[in-house]
């Protein structure tokens, strides 16, 4: 397999906080938005060919910024399988990690990178301070619980964490919700505008913070 040389990983670009103090410095919402528009299209693809990556994570999320334009894309597929074969558990990074590939023996389908893909939105956005938690001493099903627990305050995104993972949205619906073609909060149509392209008329940063307000 042949990459392109990057430039680091998303967990490099969130350490130093580059993207907000570049030439052509961009918000931590215009952050999310494109990472997971441009993940979402590689898991997309992943997906359409049967295989499932299982350890989508920051640190596997690849990034290069050319003239200011930020592009990301999935690496390290040392974890992936074809969906028909991926039955091995303990597989990837345990923070990021789906229900059903904790379990011995169950079929892991793709949705298991959805799990993944929304806990890497929670560690962008340092959602309660997801980062510094301490998840050595964590089980798998108190992980898997807190991640659960942690949807409900991101509620356009809240079921990519559902237990059940056939109640998981695709990537394509997530592209469609997403990145797409219209506004899931308004209806209101989207306008491409090139840097902002997965910005759709709201920020997950801060329906975050009214959802945390309204859980008070």
């Amino acid at each position: 397999m042949i990459f392109e040389l990057m430039d680091g990983s998303l967990d490099d670009l969130l350490r130093t906080g580059s993207y907000a103090t570049g030439p052509r410095p961009i918000s931590l919402d215009q952050l999310t938005r494109l990472v997971l528009e441009h993940v979402l299209s590689g898991l997309e693809y992943l997906h359409a060919n049967g295989i499932v990556h299982r350890d989508i994570k920051p640190g596997n999320i690849l990034y290069s910024c050319r003239n200011g334009v930020y592009r990301f894309c999935i690496g390290d597929f040392g974890s992936s399988n074809y969906a028909t074969m991926a039955r091995t558990n303990d597989v990837g990074t345990l923070i990021f990690m789906a229900p059903e590939i904790k379990r011995s023996g169950q079929l892991q389908s793709a949705k298991a990178d959805i799990w993944s893909l929304f806990v890497t939105v929670l560690w962008i956005i340092n959602h309660r301070q997801i980062r510094q938690s301490t998840v050595r001493c964590m089980s798998p099903e108190d992980i898997s619980a807190s991640t659960t627990s942690l949807a409900d305050d991101l509620r356009v995104l809240g079921d990519m964490a559902s237990i059940d993972p056939d109640q998981r949205p695709s990537a394509v619906e997530l592209l469609h919700r997403i990145a797409g073609r219209h506004d899931p909060l308004s209806d209101r149509p989207h306008e491409d505008n090139g840097q902002n392209i997965a910005l759709a008329g709201y920020s997950i940063t801060a329906q975050v913070s009214v959802s945390a307000n309204d859980a008070q």
